[in-house]
């Protein structure tokens, strides 16, 4: 049985766990992305080699990484940024780890060494590895940061210090991620 999923106006199909104790995957923000042309150079990685910076949400995937391990196509995640509980700010702006739910995260970078197309994103934990969810691993597409002023947290080159010019810029199948700090009370508009 699958369940579906509707996150920032994308429609992800989720597997259900088999049982409360099983690690497992429920959904992800992204469905494709490219596999190279990311700046971040924060976890060790070298710029442009890598590629788009995902999470997953899912069942008992700990607290914390420890041991455990995330691939996509069977290749290692190039960086790891964060592993735990479904809380805000660290995996978006609502707290998906609840007494209703007990959603947790992670959020990693495609490794640029990904074998292209429809892969799958597994977690294990504590030896045990999660169903995958299918992402889709591109050769092509832009990925641009956008920050009011300095670097996002220091950590990424900026190519823009206004998100709207930003999005001017992308065109299909890029990927753009806004830094904290802009104020957008008129909102964003997606040009054709």
């Amino acid at each position: 049985m699958r369940c579906l999923v509707l996150l920032a106006g994308l429609l992800v199909l989720c597997p259900l766990c088999a049982d409360a104790a099983t690690p497992c995957l429920a959904f992800t923000d992204l469905a494709q992305g490219p596999r190279s042309g990311n700046v971040d150079t924060s976890r060790g990685q070298t710029a442009n080699v890598n590629g788009t910076i995902v999470t997953v949400w899912g069942y008992n995937l700990g607290s914390s990484q420890g041991a455990s391990t995330l691939t996509v196509g069977g290749v290692a995640a190039s960086a790891i940024y964060y592993w735990g509980n479904a809380t805000a700010p660290n995996c978006g702006a609502s707290t998906l780890y609840n007494s209703y739910q007990k959603l947790q995260c992670v959020i990693f970078q495609i490794a640029g060494t990904t074998p292209t197309g429809a892969q799958n994103i597994v977690a294990t934990v504590n030896g045990v590895a999660t169903t995958g969810l299918s992402f889709n691993v591109m050769t092509t597409g832009n990925i641009y940061f956008a920050a009011p002023g300095s670097p996002c947290n220091g950590a990424f080159a900026t190519q823009y210090s206004n998100a709207q010019t930003m999005l001017d810029a992308m065109d299909r199948l890029d990927i753009g991620y806004i830094c904290a700090g802009f104020t957008l009370t008129g909102g964003l508009v997606m040009r054709s």
